[in-house]
């Protein structure tokens, strides 16, 4: 018996001084719908200050007044991903775009299917500029 117990002890010891490779836990979202990406924009706000997927949500409905529903999840660096139910909830961002957060101009992307997070760019976007006291000729 004293055998079996020293042979235990000696398994168990064995267990803790090996060392074991290490271990990521992964998760998925699955998509009940293919075409997710339709209903997405990639936004990033150009910005010194940190924000939180919370805080963006929170200020985007807001703004957004007209959609009710939409969930806010980090991107890249610094960037987001904003998914919609609705076709229709895109529509009017597009169309009355430039959108700005506390002064901070928000870069918007449609979403692409299979584009890698990083490889948006956020390069470009619609301004508008006001000219205050120019002569008319």
């Amino acid at each position: 018996m004293a055998t079996d117990f020293d042979d235990l002890v000696a398994k168990m010891a064995d267990l803790f001084s090996k060392a074991s490779p290490p271990v990521v836990s992964l998760t998925t979202r699955e998509s009940t719908n293919l075409n997710d990406w339709k209903l997405s924009l990639a936004i990033k706000p150009f910005s010194k200050r940190t924000y939180t997927p919370g805080t963006i949500c929170d200020v985007l409905l807001k703004l957004w007044s007209f959609t009710k529903v939409m969930q806010v999840s980090n991107l890249h660096a610094g960037s987001f991903l904003v998914r919609f139910n609705k076709k229709e909830d895109i529509d009017p961002i597009l169309k009355h775009s430039p959108w700005s957060i506390s002064e901070d101009l928000l870069a918007i992307e449609h979403c692409v299917p299979n584009k890698a997070p990083g490889s948006y760019t956020f390069d470009r976007t619609e301004l508008w500029i006001q000219l205050h006291g120019l002569p008319i000729i």
